[in-house]
């Protein structure tokens, strides 16, 4: 990555509102930020793409943040 691309972030929001918002200013922060709506979504994405930073809400369909997290967690060893 060069010095001058923005850092990609994955934001795992399910509540539109709040996730739009937060797109907005982390955009205008210099971030590049894709939005996900739940857990296995998130888990999807993290096992494609390389993600510098993961904002995770803990209450989300399907799979909530803490699993999303246990998972990760799981990938690592």
């Amino acid at each position: 990555m060069s010095p001058n691309q923005p850092k990609k972030l994955l934001l795992a929001e399910d509540e539109r509102s709040i996730a739009r918002a937060l797109k907005l200013k982390l955009e205008l922060s210099g971030f590049a930020v894709e939005i996900v709506t739940n857990g296995e979504d998130a888990l999807n994405i993290l096992k494609k793409q390389k993600i510098d930073l993961l904002l995770l809400d803990i209450m989300m369909p399907k799979i909530d943040g803490f699993s999303v997290m246990e998972e990760m967690k799981k990938k690592k060893r």
